[in-house]
């Protein structure tokens, strides 16, 4: 199977930043799931979304995502929803080591704000009801992030660190 640990969480929790250091600190490949599915597809998330509609989307998020669990080792940063759509989180957790990062919605809504207009789930929201829109998501998807084998608080520790502490848990 190899190693694969895969990073959930929501948006702007920083799976993709610390994804790319763990895979490097870890002589692994880094896969972006959305990069993953762009590649695959020609269009990006918000291309489908948009041009097709979410549950389109999380058909081919969810062929992309079974193609690279069949894969080496990797480590992979998901989208936000990717684990609360089919089976998808027990899915991962099969394939290898789920890490959420868990983050505060006031942390988000800060990280957020800067790419709001890059992001099709908020682009449309104004500043003043993001963090609002964030806590509810959030509490809507927190279940299924909650099932990853470590949780680890996105906020509370620096890059680096994170790194280090994952690496301890490598498979």
């Amino acid at each position: 199977m190899g190693n694969k640990l895969i990073l959930v969480g929501y948006m702007g929790a920083g799976k993709s930043s610390v994804g790319k250091k763990l895979a490097k600190a870890m002589k692994l490949k880094f896969i972006d799931l959305d990069e993953a599915i762009q590649s695959a597809s020609g269009k990006s998330p918000a291309e489908w979304i948009e041009q097709h509609g979410e549950l389109a989307f999380r058909k081919e998020e969810r062929t992309v995502l079974l193609d690279v669990l069949n894969t080496g080792s990797f480590v992979l940063a998901t989208g936000g929803g990717t684990p609360c759509y089919y089976d998808n989180m027990e899915l991962m957790r099969t394939h290898g080591l789920c890490i959420y990062l868990d983050a505060t919605p006031g942390f988000l809504q800060s990280r957020l704000l800067q790419s709001k207009q890059n992001r099709p789930l908020i682009a449309h929201i104004q500043e003043e009801d993001l963090a609002e829109f964030i806590g509810k998501h959030l509490f809507e998807r927190r279940a299924f992030y909650q099932k990853a084998q470590l949780i680890i608080s996105a906020a509370s520790v620096s890059i680096d660190e994170l790194v280090d502490r994952l690496d301890s848990f490598r498979p």
